[in-house]
């Protein structure tokens, strides 16, 4: 049987012709020389009567052949060069069909092997006397898919990649791709067919390998068709997406947004790696499942450099757009503070000049902005504290935080006593100042401790004790109070006033705390001897040191209660004796008075 291609040589349908022909020469000569035979005994009867014709006969028999040789001979020559370059396109179309690394077969219609190339014989592991004439459908694993390959290539005369399970001839099984033509007789009829198979058996468990490594990754991961459908989905999707059903190949647009879409989305990477061919990335906003996804869509590309799907690679970022919405959020309220804050906050490079500067430059030293911008801290401190600020500004290069009052120098050349607060910024060459404006404070502080002083004078020279407590512990007192009580000094400070009166006395002392009464109130005091006496309170509330207390006097008014028992007791002795004289008096009237 001949195999010939669905499509008709030109050149070898001339090469035929010419050899058609060239064969007829041949039988021709070979017949001349029958005719010469046949010449030379006609010859012999002319030459003896008509010697004249048959020198005319050899004549032209004579030109005839010559014409007749060279006609022959060049066309010898066309066939025996068309023969030589048809024995060496066969070579090379036997050299590659042998030495080609696809397995090429051909075979009959009704599937008996008729030919095959060395890969095929090492692909299924038989010799090519066992495998001529063997029937293939005893290489299908299943019978069944010979019949629909048959099918589809008579259907399209062709197939491309079509994938099969054969086994090899111990039985392995292979995952193989089949990519066939098929080939007809001269009738037209198909004969038989003839392609390469690809086994993808190591591709396909690659594949598996790789798509279980993408099964657990914690990222989503897809696979979009060019019509926006989704071929596969990694667990991670799976289990973000529980209502897809990728057997169904659902469109994208419509399986992750909640409501589904109706029309691809504006900023689908997908689509736009599909138009563009290079890769693109989006946020795909809130899907059905209520979350943020960042999504980079990568195109897959065939041998020809057409996109044949594209991977989408998802990213749950609902908790990074959180963090960034709350770092905004933080950057705005951070910076308000900055902005707004009474106190003056910059930063010092490693270089000792400024950086960042607050807003409250100006207000606080008088300086703009631009009259600073670079220029060295210590340019600004005074020469008497030069010195303790560089040793401070050593501190704070060893990476040691600081508080502390000093003295700057304001653009009007006045000095201004402030509270810094410096520390390392980390992750930055640069550190971070708070200085404060204390010069009011410092002022108040220094009226203040005038004040205390006078206070300590005054209560000190006092004949009554006074005492400043807050919430009824003890913070000052004068000597005359620990002296009434029995005390040294600093054995009472800190300790709590109640523990000098009676129980009885002290839930006076906490009525008149509590309602901030400034009227006097008397009580009984213990002395340290456990020995009590007689005292008098009078309160008022003030502030000390900053800080809301009470200013208690006490009087000692032993002798006064004395005095008033004397008293007392005189008065009660003059009432008996003035009722006495009365009575012997109204006694002598009755005696006198006849009346009575």
């Amino acid at each position: 049987m001949k195999i010939s291609s669905t499509k008709t040589n030109p050149k070898r349908t001339t090469i035929l012709k010419d050899f058609v022909l060239i064969l007829a020469i041949t039988v021709f000569l070979f017949f001349l020389e029958y005719v010469f035979e046949a010449f030379e005994k006609l010859a012999d009867f002319f030459l003896r009567e008509k010697p004249k014709a048959v020198t005319e006969l050899v004549a032209g028999l004579t030109i005839f052949t010559i014409v007749f040789a060279v006609f022959s001979i060049s066309k010898w020559k066309r066939l025996r060069g068309a023969l030589t370059k048809c024995e060496r396109a066969e070579e090379k179309y036997h050299t590659i069909f042998e030495e080609s690394k696809d397995a090429i077969y051909i075979t009959t219609r009704e599937g008996k092997i008729i030919d095959m190339n060395q890969s095929v014989l090492a692909l299924f592991g038989y010799t090519k006397n066992e495998m001529i004439g063997m029937d293939v459908r005893k290489f299908y694993v299943n019978p069944v898919d010979r019949q629909k390959f048959q099918q589809e290539i008579e259907k399209n005369e062709f197939v491309r990649e079509y994938e099969v399970k054969l086994c090899k001839k111990d039985g392995t099984e292979m995952d193989c791709l089949l990519t066939s033509t098929v080939w007809r007789s001269e009738d037209g009829s198909v004969a038989g067919y003839q392609g390469i198979i690809r086994d993808i058996t190591e591709r396909r468990q690659m594949a598996k390998m790789v798509r279980s490594m993408l099964d657990n990754v914690v990222m989503g991961i897809s696979m979009i068709s060019p019509k926006m459908e989704i071929l596969w989905l990694n667990k991670t999707l799976k289990d973000w997406f529980p209502n897809v059903d990728v057997e169904k190949k659902p469109l994208c647009y419509q399986s992750f947004y909640l409501p589904p879409k109706k029309e691809i989305c504006d900023y689908c990477p997908t689509i736009k790696a599909f138009e563009t061919g290079r890769i693109h990335s989006a946020e795909m906003g809130i899907c059905a499942d209520g979350r943020i996804y960042n999504v980079i869509a990568t195109p897959v590309k065939d041998e020809k450099g057409e996109t044949i799907y594209v991977v989408e690679t998802v990213e749950d970022i609902t908790e990074r757009k959180v963090s960034e919405e709350e770092v905004k959020r933080t950057g705005t309220y951070l910076e308000s503070i900055l902005n707004n804050s009474l106190d003056l906050i910059f930063t010092i490079k490693k270089d000792g000049t400024f950086g960042y500067i607050n807003p409250q430059l100006e207000k606080v030293t008088g300086y703009k902005e631009k009259q600073i911008r670079g220029k060295y801290f210590i340019d600004f401190i005074p020469e008497q504290r030069k010195e303790f600020m560089l040793g401070k500004w050593k501190e704070i290069n060893e990476g040691i935080a600081g508080k502390y009052e000093t003295e700057i120098i304001r653009a009007d050349g006045t000095l201004m006593d402030c509270l810094v607060s410096h520390s390392v910024l980390e992750g930055y060459d640069e550190f971070l100042v708070t200085l404060k404006d204390i010069t009011e404070r410092k002022r108040a502080e220094e009226t203040l401790q005038e004040s205390e002083e006078r206070f300590r004078a005054l209560s000190e020279a006092a004949f009554e004790g006074v005492v400043i407590h807050e919430q009824g512990k003890i913070l000052e007192l004068n000597q005359t109070l620990a002296k009434m009580f029995g005390y040294e000094r600093e054995e009472l400070i800190g300790r709590s006033g109640l523990d000098l009166v009676i129980p009885e006395t002290r839930k006076a002392i906490l009525e008149h705390m509590r309602s901030g009464s400034e009227k006097p109130y008397e009580g009984i005091g213990i002395k340290n001897d456990g020995t009590t006496f007689p005292i008098e309170i009078c309160g008022r509330t003030t502030l000390y040191k900053g800080r809301v207390v009470r200013v208690g006097a006490i009087r000692d008014i032993t002798e006064r209660k004395r005095m008033e028992e004397e008293l007392q007791r005189s008065y009660e002795k003059l009432q008996r004796t003035t009722m006495g004289t009365i009575s012997a008096m109204a006694k002598v009237v009755e005696i006198r008075d006849p009346y009575t």
